[in-house]
């Protein structure tokens, strides 16, 4: 009889059956909502218990101070509210539902930032993390890096990972002048002291500081031309510190050891950097100085091929001068 109780004008309870407003629930239970989801109670609850949620199929919870956006439209109630659909539930922060899948890894003075400085809630997968917002780190992208998936230096491990990640070049890049070049013409393994962020084929070293100045045309000519070889296997070999700086390091002695002195032909004694000229070459040094009519014999009358076990080559070098060697 809770419905009929009311309190008549001498203060005694009395019982009224008429004239009673039921229209809706209101008329009788206090709206625990304050109008929040309007007057007809029996839209969620049933009328057996306040407590049995009828089907929130229909339930539209944009009505509350959570609206439902992206992933959060297909999530399960019960998700969320786990004890009770009327017990309030936190919300303010990503972190009240979500776990710091980052591990704190962006907290500062122990706080993290909420999910949606990077994420939506279309879903983790994505991020609205930009190169702008990169390049206010300690690590701005520039060059071939702008050009680089995230995942390439973020995800190595099973893990992504953003903040415990070293800068410098071989925290990401394998060193592959291991022991093949002297760390002093790369301190600390920084790769920069030869390559730019643009493209690992552009390389600015100073050659000079090896005591083997680039000129002519060994300035124009690739590292790998001399730096570089393959195997039989076709494996590419790096050749640095092992490299001597004479000219039969890399050049064939096309003359076959005929100027060689101690061991060593020194090809600089005739020809210079810009061709294979022989501009150095001064005759009048030699054993034999031209003189009158020689003066003005063309080379290869007297320099001629001569084929050897080796194969065939210019005779330049003569046991004698004689002239019966050239004149019959």
């Amino acid at each position: 009889m809770a419905c009929h109780a009311i309190e008549n004008v001498n203060g005694k309870p009395a019982q009224k059956f008429t004239g009673l407003v039921f229209n809706n629930c209101t008329g009788c239970h206090k709206d625990v909502h304050d109008n929040k989801f309007g007057q007809d109670c029996k839209k969620c609850h049933s009328e057996e218990s306040f407590h049995t949620i009828k089907s929130t199929g229909n339930f539209d919870h944009n009505l509350t101070d959570f609206k439902l956006l992206g992933k959060h439209q297909t999530v399960s109630c019960k998700a969320c509210h786990k004890v009770n659909m009327t017990n309030p539930v936190k919300h303010d922060h990503c972190s009240d539902c979500h776990a710091d899948y980052h591990n704190k890894e962006f907290a500062r003075n122990g706080t993290s930032p909420d999910c949606y400085t990077c994420h939506t809630n279309d879903g983790f997968g994505q991020s609205t993390y930009s190169t702008e917002m990169h390049n206010k780190t300690k690590f701005p992208l520039e060059g071939a890096h702008m050009a680089t998936a995230c995942f390439e230096c973020h995800k190595k491990n099973d893990r992504w990972t953003f903040i415990k990640m070293g800068i410098n070049c071989i925290d990401c890049h394998k060193d592959e002048h291991l022991s093949k070049i002297d760390p002093k013409y790369y301190p600390g393994a920084n790769c920069t002291a030869c390559h730019n962020v643009n493209s690992w084929k552009e390389v600015t070293f100073d050659h000079s500081k090896t005591g083997f100045e680039l000129r002519g045309v060994h300035a124009n000519t690739g590292c790998a031309a001399c730096h570089y070889a393959k195997t039989n296997a076709g494996q590419r070999v790096q050749n640095f510190n092992a490299l001597k700086s004479d000219c039969s390091a890399c050049h064939k002695d096309s003359h076959h050891g005929q100027f060689e002195k101690n061991g060593k032909t020194d090809c600089t004694a005739c020809h210079g950097f810009d061709n294979w000229r022989a501009s150095r070459f001064n005759h009048n040094q030699s054993r034999f100085k031209l003189e009158g009519a020689h003066v003005t014999v063309a080379c290869m009358d007297c320099h001629k091929p001569v084929q050897s076990e080796n194969g065939t080559y210019i005779q330049y070098k003569f046991k004698n001068i004689e002239c019966s060697n050239c004149h019959q």
